[in-house]
């Protein structure tokens, strides 16, 4: 939990978007390393953990009355907190979990894997491939998680959020969403405008085996079990757990950089210098590198600037060693990205939001 002040003030709106029937706790000066998964030690000005939408309205009405930015966290597990955040946190813990036949809607806070397993109990599938992926419902469509050839944008239907210009609700469907490969409105036009409170997915009550990537179809063949829904998702657990450090053990946010796209021009000319380069071809002859493939071929795991380090583990992490500050992180991240574009003439995209940007 955090750590920080005393509550400063009891709030309550007066805005004609609230019901004006609850009021909130606002705190001053509160730590927000126990809140971030890659344990960086900052903290906010203004901090307040919303567990409603009406909540989440009223914290909204207090930053606008207050000209306070806003920043909203959710799981922590996406993001790198480079420096003390200005203005109002606003800590996601809204919950919920509804469902109505293939229909699921959501509460932004609810952990994403908790979710997966929830619907397996509930005899729905689709989500199988997505388990143990870090942090909360809300934050899966702003980067349109996915993993093991399945996508979030396949299974959502829709998004409710709140606007932080006007502070009314709406519902975004999937398909005004723009999802791209980690990408999504989220990130551009709705950028810092809007909170996402709920999603709603729809899902399978067949389930019908999604085994693409060869690590899935090789574990379950050595167990020579049925393949099920359930030994799917344990499947995808077991192998994350290989090779991803446990955050809660070395503070990590997963997957650093994302996996970049090349033309079949560049390909061409990195295969004369490794033939083994793994390519995966996308559209309109372009293909998918491995971001890991290419920092482990540089060399860099194990290079370490301050107390973080690119994880020997998985090349993809960079960990918090114990003490690391933003800056250690925003240099090591510089450091690789400079490297791989002298080898390979490859920019790397930072996947997860570094804060400020």
């Amino acid at each position: 939990m955090p750590t920080g002040s005393v509550v400063a003030l009891r709030y309550t709106s007066t805005s004609t978007h609230t019901s004006g029937l609850t009021n909130i706790d606002i705190q001053q000066n509160i730590s927000l390393k126990a809140l971030n998964t890659l344990g960086l030690d900052v903290s906010a000005d203004y901090f307040v953990a919303v567990t409603s939408a009406v909540e989440l309205l009223e914290a909204v009405d207090f930053a606008r009355t207050h000209a306070l930015p806003v920043f909203v966290l959710g799981g922590g597990s996406n993001v790198v907190l480079l420096q003390n955040v200005a203005g109002l946190c606003i800590h996601l813990a809204i919950e919920g979990f509804e469902k109505e036949d293939l229909l699921v809607r959501v509460g932004a806070g609810m952990n994403w894997h908790d979710l997966v397993l929830a619907t397996l109990k509930a005899g729905l599938f689709g989500l199988e491939n997505l388990s143990l992926i870090p942090g909360r419902a809300g934050a899966a469509p702003i980067q349109n998680i996915g993993a093991y050839g399945v996508e979030l944008a396949e299974r959502l239907v829709s998004v409710s959020y709140v606007d932080l210009d006007t502070g009314e609700s709406h519902d975004l469907p999937a398909s005004a969403c723009e999802f791209g490969y980690r990408d999504s409105v989220f990130k551009h036009q709705l950028k810092d405008k809007a909170i996402i409170t709920s999603i709603s997915l729809k899902l399978d009550s067949k389930f019908e085996p999604r085994l693409e990537y060869a690590g899935i179809e090789a574990y379950l063949a050595e167990r020579d079990e049925p393949i099920t829904a359930k030994a799917v998702s344990d499947a995808v657990c077991a192998i994350r757990r290989s090779k991803l450090p446990d955050p809660a053990r070395v503070g990590n946010v997963g997957s650093f950089f994302k996996n970049p796209v090349v033309t079949d021009q560049l390909l061409k000319g990195l295969k004369t210098q490794d033939s083994n380069i793994p390519a995966y071809a996308e559209a309109a002859g372009h293909f998918k590198l491995s971001a890991a493939y290419l920092i482990e071929q540089a060399g860099l795991k194990g290079l370490q600037i301050g107390d973080a380090m690119v994880s020997e583990q998985h090349a993809l992490v960079i960990q918090n060693n114990g003490n690391a500050t933003g800056s250690d992180v925003r240099q090591l991240a510089q450091e690789v990205q400079d490297r791989i574009r002298t080898r390979f003439d490859i920019d790397l995209e930072i996947e997860p939001r570094l804060i400020p940007g």
